[in-house]
């Protein structure tokens, strides 16, 4: 088992959490896990719709499945596109759960609690058009995500990192999601002992397969039921979704978290 330092804590006992999205920044902490973020029984029931029904959203085939909405990562020169799909994606997912169980409102409720005092708020591109507030990840039976931290993706250059340079302080890559359907077996997020400063930022190598950070980085499999939420330094910590094994497909809803240049804004999007 790796040295995870894993703050976990009930939803209920957030008010008087403070500044946890700093500490997590300042390296005080990994990430929090927020225990039933939403019901369990109503992100399990959203699952189990999303499974009867694979098209009720507009999505897109990816290796390890299936993603509703179009993520910022691997976007290329298609910005146009990503905008039109988060709109669609968000109005979708607002019917999806429902007005009284909207995934954005408790996202953006939960994070003004553990902000320390910061403005949350989605953000919007040059356009007037706001960024996807978040996309639904479907891994398939004998699937998985392999290792990897958001760094690699976000490099200067890219149309990426374009987009969220324009309004945060692009170090600061925080990945978060909510499990709907946990599969029988696998499907855990893993994290190693093995951050991007240990590379020197020199992008994926050898150090980086598999089977080293299984023998020599500590990996440290976190569990997570339906309905917890998760937060963790993704931009920085090497991670990844093990394969996912029986007949259930592990389906979440997640997205990134960052900061302004000014520190005084904490921005979700995906």
């Amino acid at each position: 088992m790796g040295t995870c330092k894993l703050l976990e804590m009930n939803s209920r006992a957030l008010d008087e959490c403070g500044d946890v999205m700093g500490s997590i920044r300042n390296g005080q902490i990994d990430g929090i896990l927020i225990k039933e973020f939403i019901s369990p029984n109503i992100a399990l029931s959203r699952g189990k719709i999303l499974m009867e029904n694979p098209s009720l959203m507009l999505s897109s085939s990816c290796p390890y499945g299936r993603i509703y909405a179009r993520t910022i990562i691997g976007i290329g020169n298609q910005s146009e596109q990503y905008f039109e799909d988060a709109q669609v994606f968000r109005t979708e997912c607002e019917q999806f759960f429902g007005s009284q169980e909207s995934f954005e409102t408790q996202l953006a409720q939960l994070l003004s609690k553990i902000a320390g005092g910061r403005t949350v708020s989605l953000p919007v591109g040059s356009g007037g058009n706001p960024y996807s507030p978040a996309t639904i990840r479907w891994v398939d039976p004998g699937g998985a995500i392999a290792p990897h931290c958001e760094k690699v993706y976000f490099k200067a250059g890219t149309l990426s990192f374009k987009l969220i340079d324009r309004i945060a302080a692009a170090d600061t890559i925080f990945s978060f999601f909510m499990v709907m359907t946990k599969p029988e077996a696998g499907g855990e997020l893993v994290l190693y002992d093995f951050n991007w400063q240990n590379q020197n930022g020199n992008g994926v190598g050898n150090k980086t397969n598999p089977k080293y950070l299984e023998s020599h980085c500590n990996p440290t499999p976190i569990s997570i039921s339906e309905g917890d939420l998760i937060i963790f330094n993704a931009g920085q910590i090497w991670h990844q979704i093990s394969e996912v094994k029986g007949t259930i497909p592990r389906i979440t809803i997640g997205g990134f978290i960052s900061f302004s240049k000014d520190d005084e804004t904490l921005y979700y999007f995906s």
